[in-house]
Order: C-alpha cells, then sequence, then structure tokens
C-alpha cells in the first residue's frame, strides 16, 4: 500500500504538475500555450525518410501503447534544441497520467540529473528514483503488475566519461532493456528518448537495430496559427502590427520565418516583438545561424533590461552598470555548460570573477536576496536549495540552449582578447602562457558540439574586433606544442593537472589525460573550423590553410602526426577521436599522410584532400567522402562498406582488396584506379568513370550503373565475378570484354 501512495504522490508532484509550471517569466503556464507537434521518421543513415509523411507524435505513442502493438523497440525523438522535445515529454505522461494510468504508469526523467552512467539501465533507473517509490521493492521493475512507460529527455545532456562513450553506452542499455521488456512477461515496460539531433551526428554506425527515429518537423501554418490563437489570448500586444502577419510579409527575412517554425524560438520572436525589441532589420541579410545569434542577443539584451535599476532599485541600489549583469550571466554560461547539468552553484561562478570587481559585487548582492526569496529571470532562476544537509546557492538554467549560446558568447571574448596587439615588444595583450591556461580552461571540460562551434564562429564573423590570420596562427602553435606533448610532459605546473583539479572541485569526473586530450582536440576543430572560414573569404584563402600534420614537403612536415593523435585519443577507447572531431573533418588537408589502419567508421571526410594518403587497412565504413579527392590514395585492403563516394575523385588509386559492398560511387572518377579482388557487390556505379580501370576479381554482384558509366577501357573484365546479365549484354561491355 506504502508503494502505491509514492506512486501517487510522485505523479501529483512530478507529472502533473510540470505543465503547470510558468514559462520562464511570464504569468501563464505551458499548458496555456502548447501546442501538439509532428515528426517524420529517420532511416538508418540518419536521413529523413522521404517515403513517409508527418505524424502527430502524440497519436504515434498513442499506438505504440496499446498490447497489439507492444513491440522490443524503442521510440527515438530528435530535434533542433527549441524545438519542443522536453515539453512534449511533460505533456505526454500527463496524458498518460490523466488516461491510461494504472495500465500505465508515466515516469519522467530528466537525464542531465544523471550524475554518472552506471552499468546497466536498471541500476540507472535505481540509482534516479531511490527516494521515490522504487525503494520499497527490490523486484519492482518484474513485479508483472505495474507497466512503466519511461519518459527520458535529454540524451545529449547525458554527463561527460572518461572513456567519452556515455551516449553510445547508455542508448544500448535502453535498447537493451526494451528487447527483455518484451520477452519477459512480467516486465512489458517502455522506453521513449528524447534529445538532440546534432548529439547523433556521425554516431549513426554506433545505434543499436531496435531504434524507432523520428525527428520533430518544424511547426506548420496550421500549428503556427493555433499557436499565434493562444498567444494573442495571453498577452497584451503593444506593438500595432501582428507578428503572425509580419511572418507573412514579403518583407520579413527568410530566416526569420525560419526560426518562426521552432516553438522555443516562436516565443523569443513574440515576447521581443511584444515589448518592442524585435528588430527585423538587423537580419535582414543574415543565414540561418547569424539569424539565431542575432535573435540570441537582442534576447540576451532584454533579459539585462529586465533589471535595469529603474525597475529593481529594492533589490539592487548599488548596481547601475547593466554591463554586471551581462558578464554575470556570461560566466553563469560557462559555469553551466561545463557542469553538464542545467545548473551551477554561484561559488563556482564566483571564482571566475575575480577580474570583474563589479560583477563579483552583484553575485554578493544575488547571494544576500536568496536568504529571503528565490530571483527569476527569463534565462533562469536564482535559488537556494538543500543537498546533504547543506544550503547551496546556485542557477538553474531554463533551457540547455541558452548556456550554449552564453558559453559561445564567452569563448568568442576569450578568442578575440588573444588577438588584441600588445604594447611596446609585446605581440599581444594577452602572453602565451596566459593564452594557454585559458584554452585549458575553457576548452578541457569536454568536447565542443556543432552548435556550440557554429555559434562561436558565427560570433566573431560579426564582430569588429576578429582577428581571424592573428587567430589562427597563435592557435596553430598551440596546436603543435600540444601535439609534441609539451603540456601533459610538464613536471611542474602542469595546465592539464590544473584543469582536471578544478572539474574536480565542482563534481566532475575527469582526469589530466582527458583535460589534455579535450583541449588539444577542442583546438584543432577550431582550426579546421577557421581553415573553412578562410576558405568562404577571398581575401583570407591564403593566409589561412591547416594542414593537421604540416604542409607536405616542408621541414615540419609529420606524415603520422594525425596518426599519433588517433593513436592518443584511443587511450579513451578506440573511437574516441570520432565521437570529439568526426563530425569537423570535412574539407581538411590530409595529402600524403600516413592513416594505415586507423579507425575512421562514419567520419566526415566530405571535401578532402587525401591525395596519396596512404589508407590501406583503415576502417572508413559508413564514411562521408562524397566531392573528396583520392587521387592516388592507397586504399588496399580498406573497409569502405556504404561509404559515400559520390562525385569523388579516384584516379589512378589502389583499392586492390577494398571491401566496397554497397558504397555510393554515383559521379566518382576511377579513371585508371585498381580494382582488383574489391569487392563491389551491391555498389552504386550510376555515371561513374571506369575508364582504364582494372577490374580483375572484382565482385559485381548487384551492382547498379546506367548508360552514363563509362567502360571504355577497363582492364580484367573477362576475370571479374558475379557479372549482372544485364551488363554482360550490354553492348559496349561485351566489345570490350571479347577484346580482353
Amino acid at each position: 500500500m506504502k508503494k502505491y501512495q509514492k506512486v501517487k504522490h510522485y505523479l501529483e508532484q512530478e507529472i502533473a504538475a510540470a505543465p503547470k509550471q510558468k514559462v520562464f517569466a511570464e504569468n501563464f503556464t505551458f499548458q496555456d500555450i502548447y501546442v501538439s507537434l509532428k515528426a517524420q521518421a529517420i532511416d538508418a543513415n540518419g536521413n529523413l525518410n522521404q517515403y513517409s509523411l508527418p505524424v502527430i507524435l502524440a497519436s504515434r505513442v498513442k499506438e505504440i501503447l496499446q498490447p497489439e502493438n507492444f513491440a522490443d523497440r524503442v521510440m527515438l525523438i530528435q530535434g533542433k534544441a527549441g524545438s519542443g522535445k522536453t515539453l512534449f515529454c511533460r505533456f505526454m505522461a500527463d496524458w498518460v497520467r490523466q488516461e491510461m494510468y494504472p495500465q500505465w504508469t508515466p515516469i519522467l526523467i530528466h537525464l542531465n540529473d544523471f550524475k554518472i552512467i552506471q552499468p546497466s539501465f536498471e541500476y540507472n533507473l535505481r540509482s534516479h528514483l531511490k527516494n521515490t517509490f522504487a525503494k520499497y521493492r527490490d523486484y519492482w521493475l518484474t513485479s508483472g503488475v505495474t507497466r512503466f512507460l519511461f519518459f527520458l529527455d535529454g540524451f545529449d545532456e547525458l554527463p561527460p566519461s572518461r572513456n567519452s562513450r556515455s551516449l553510445e553506452e547508455f542508448l544500448q542499455q535502453v535498447a537493451e532493456f526494451q528487447k527483455e521488456c518484451s520477452q519477459n512477461n512480467s516486465m512489458g515496460h517502455q522506453v521513449i528518448i528524447t534529445g538532440r539531433s546534432v548529439a547523433l551526428k556521425g554516431l549513426e554506425r554506433f545505434l543499436p537495430s531496435n531504434l524507432e527515429r523520428l525527428e520533430l518537423s518544424p511547426m506548420d501554418d496550421e500549428i503556427q496559427q493555433e499557436w499565434f490563437g493562444k498567444w494573442s489570448s495571453l498577452v497584451s500586444e503593444t506593438n500595432p502590427v501582428d507578428l503572425s502577419q509580419f511572418l507573412q510579409d514579403y518583407t520579413c527575412p527568410a530566416s526569420l520565418k525560419e526560426l518562426a517554425r521552432e516553438p522555443l524560438w516562436l516565443y523569443f520572436l513574440s515576447v521581443l516583438h511584444r515589448d518592442g525589441q524585435l528588430h527585423p532589420e538587423r537580419i535582414e541579410n543574415a543565414n540561418y545561424t547569424q539569424a539565431k545569434i542575432l535573435i540570441y542577443q537582442q534576447v540576451l539584451e532584454w533579459v539585462v533590461s529586465c533589471f535595469h535599476p529603474q525597475t529593481r532599485k529594492d533589490e539592487f541600489p548599488n548596481i547601475d552598470a547593466l554591463d554586471n549583469w551581462r558578464s554575470l550571466l556570461i560566466e553563469i554560461g560557462l559555469s553551466v555548460r561545463q557542469s553538464g547539468s542545467f545548473s551551477a552553484p554561484l561559488n563556482n561562478i564566483d571564482r571566475r570573477l575575480e577580474n570583474l570587481p563589479d560583477a563579483k559585487n552583484l553575485l554578493t548582492q544575488i547571494a544576500q536576496i536568496l536568504e529571503r526569496k528565490t530571483l527569476e529571470t527569463p534565462l533562469g532562476i536564482f535559488a537556494q536549495k538543500t543537498s546533504n544537509y547543506l544550503e547551496i546557492k546556485e542557477f538553474q538554467i531554463s533551457h540547455t540552449t541558452f548556456g550554449d549560446f552564453l558559453f559561445a558568447t564567452r569563448l568568442a571574448q576569450s578568442i578575440e582578447s588573444w588577438t588584441i596587439p600588445g604594447v611596446q615588444r609585446e605581440k599581444f595583450y594577452i602572453p602565451t602562457q596566459l593564452m594557454d591556461w585559458e584554452i585549458y580552461d575553457l576548452l578541457g571540460y569536454g568536447r565542443l558540439t556543432l552548435e556550440l562551434v557554429e555559434f562561436s564562429i558565427g560570433l566573431l564573423g560579426l564582430s569588429h574586433n576578429f582577428r581571424p590570420v592573428e587567430l589562427f596562427h597563435r592557435l596553430e602553435n598551440f596546436y603543435w606544442r600540444w601535439c609534441q606533448g609539451v603540456f601533459i610532459d610538464a613536471i611542474e605546473d602542469s595546465l592539464p593537472q590544473k584543469k582536471a583539479r578544478q572539474l574536480q572541485k565542482q563534481g566532475i569526473d575527469l582526469g589530466q589525460r582527458q583535460v589534455d586530450l579535450y583541449a588539444g582536440l577542442n583546438v584543432m576543430i577550431l582550426l579546421l573550423e577557421l581553415h573553412r572560414y578562410a576558405q568562404e573569404n577571398y581575401d583570407l584563402k591564403e593566409q589561412i590553410n591547416f594542414y593537421p600534420c604540416g604542409v607536405p614537403d616542408t621541414e615540419q612536415f609529420n606524415k603520422d602526426q594525425l596518426f599519433c593523435i588517433i593513436g592518443y585519443s584511443c587511450s579513451l577507447d578506440v573511437s574516441a577521436f570520432l565521437r570529439i572531431a568526426g563530425v569537423f573533418l570535412s574539407g581538411i588537408n590530409l595529402s600524403h599522410v600516413d592513416l594505415i589502419s586507423t579507425y575512421l567508421v562514419g567520419a566526415d571526410l566530405s571535401h578532402a584532400n587525401l591525395t596519396e594518403t596512404s589508407l590501406s587497412m583503415a576502417y572508413l565504413s559508413g564514411a562521408n567522402l562524397s566531392s573528396s579527392n583520392l587521387s592516388g590514395a592507397y586504399l588496399t585492403g580498406a573497409n569502405l562498406s556504404g561509404a559515400n563516394l559520390s562525385y569523388a575523385n579516384l584516379t589512378r588509386a589502389n583499392l586492390h582488396s577494398t571491401d566496397l559492398f554497397r558504397a555510393d560511387l554515383r559521379h566518382a572518377n576511377l579513371t585508371g584506379t585498381n580494382l582488383r579482388s574489391a569487392d563491389l557487390s551491391g555498389a552504386d556505379l550510376s555515371s561513374v568513370n571506369l575508364k582504364g580501370a582494372n577490374l580483375s576479381d572484382a565482385d559485381l554482384q548487384n551492382i547498379t550503373w546506367d548508360d552514363n558509366t563509362n567502360w571504355q577501357e577497363v582492364q580484367g573484365l573477362d576475370m571479374a565475378v558475379n557479372v549482372p546479365d544485364s551488363l554482360q549484354k550490354y553492348q559496349t561491355f561485351s566489345t570490350l570484354n571479347s577484346k580482353n
């Protein structure tokens, strides 16, 4: 009986209460503004399934809860930041509570609450729910009476691990648990998990096979108008021009219209419009990322203006500079991001304000206010909570995307400061030794995500103080010293150790080896992004060129450099390099580099320069090598099964005994390529140029080809195996075969 009372208490306090929470600093709740969303199926390669139509997500969940539809599949819902994943979990869980309990008991878990990943999914559940009904029975999952519907929100917010594989390990746990539920009559539970799409980029090959992946769709016109209908009934618009009408106007920037299809951004735009803070002219020529940055900057200014001395004089009588609020919020973003959670203790932030005395004074005032009440802001709340019988003052951020933008702003500020000119004999205002520490302090906590990098480079590109050439040379200098082990091998005052100690004090379990690896690879990522940025700007193309192994035919060139970096990363696990940097390798220049037997499964090497690169025996299955230059490359015995080689240049490359099973070779140039004994079964050779290629003993079973496939002067056709009948009857092929 006590267990069921605990269950009811949990449902009332955790599930029923969630939709009734206020929307940030508004007077209305999420249930007042919520609208249903649609989603579309995702295929095994992580792309939208073009053969399926979007479905109402709530309806799809209701379907899988019917007994006849129960299976071993886990529903994985992915989407952009702010696309509505968390709200969906809250509202769907409450619907189940109201309509299907006790047949189904909803459990909502925010994965950023996990401190560490336990060895099994059941251990993770027990650890998280230890103070609820779960502690009363050891067999609470196998009673055969209660069926739980687990909503696991935020797989992209799992805590970092020492081996960098927390996400894949956790998803595997969930998948195994769901299989067990489908096979064990005493269980019968169901799992739904959500998170950002970007966290899965490059990981498709590692994902369990029993995931039903769905991508949240942008709000269509009908859903958007439903949202506006609710908004207009809740707020008093002071702006005479209706935002919904403006979004339909031809003068509205396209990027603004695109942003308004995402629930979180639609709220931002609406609240800025309501308060007269929306300035569409600022984003008239901006792309999608730049538009997000510019809107976020307007949101930040709006948040800061909420604390103007005239409106909060009673709380902050001694604070008359809004810059202090701005500085404090940005430092909070850094601390929240590095903590890997939604919150950061104020004492952690306090340590970062030594050089900002006014902001530190503001934090002191906030701490005093927290003795008597909670302080709300549109970005989150300052609160005091009890943990292990201690009173902890902390900032709880409202949405992870806030933390990302604030952290990116902090990173961009530091990056700009590294290139400020010095005085007298000093070339830079920030000396090298201090910059080295700031790099470890900012980047040694974990991997940079695509969104963080996009925000950071976008912020720099919009700044008048961005000096890309100077920044490139300073970061490149750090990179080469890192490659030589200068920092990790330091006997005294080791920067990796200093950062690791700082993180340990904050409860973040990373050692100095992990810190060193993250800092170095994150700098490498920034260098790759600077290289990409320069190639798109004519004035910079000749001044910024990043070669991870040095420029070939120069004294600095080390053909084994990247091989050594990947090997160093393997001290975490065999795929650590891919998980940290794999999605940033597009356009990389690795000409003449030695990467024999390296593990590059699923890496994004599109548009890469791999001329005469040694990739023999390399693991490249599922890799994206589209439009890459592999002329003269050595790929003997490499695994390229399922790889995307469309439009790639493979002239005179050596692919002897290479596994090209189901590889996409459309429009690729294989002139003079050695394909002896290669496995081309199932490969797509449409519009491929095979002129002069050697196909002796190559397996051509089930290949796809068309009239634009060039078979002229192909060698060894008479020794190719499993040649399709349709190809043998092809006139050009038959003629060439008779000549051979």
